[in-house]
């Protein structure tokens, strides 16, 4: 399982912690990338390869996440959540090499 975290230390009270959560078919690889923007405006982004399942934990105001399937067979779900796992956002593609995207605002 692939984990990560990013944070930015100028967030303040306006910063909310959400969880990134990559499912769908066991072992199907995956690419893409995940913006962080914080409460004054300055982003983060970060590239990450991966296998299903995965998760991320991020922090800040707004989460904007793209992930593409790097196999033909198979479903990538998406799912942008609070900490305590309410899905605020989700997106899923069974597509040959098909994309996922979401936003939070």
């Amino acid at each position: 399982r692939t984990t990560g975290t990013i944070s930015s230390a100028i967030d303040s009270a306006a910063s909310n912690e959400y969880r990134i959560r990559i499912t769908g078919s066991k072992g199907l690889p995956f690419h893409g990338s995940y913006m962080v923007i914080s409460a004054t405006g300055a982003s983060d982004s970060r590239s990450v390869e991966g296998v299903v399942p995965a998760e991320y934990s991020v922090s800040g105001s707004m989460v904007s996440v793209s992930f593409q399937k790097q196999d033909r067979p198979g479903t990538l779900t998406l799912e942008i959540t609070t900490r305590d796992g309410s899905v605020l956002k989700s997106a899923n593609t069974a597509a040959e090499f098909g994309m996922v995207t979401a936003a939070t605002r």
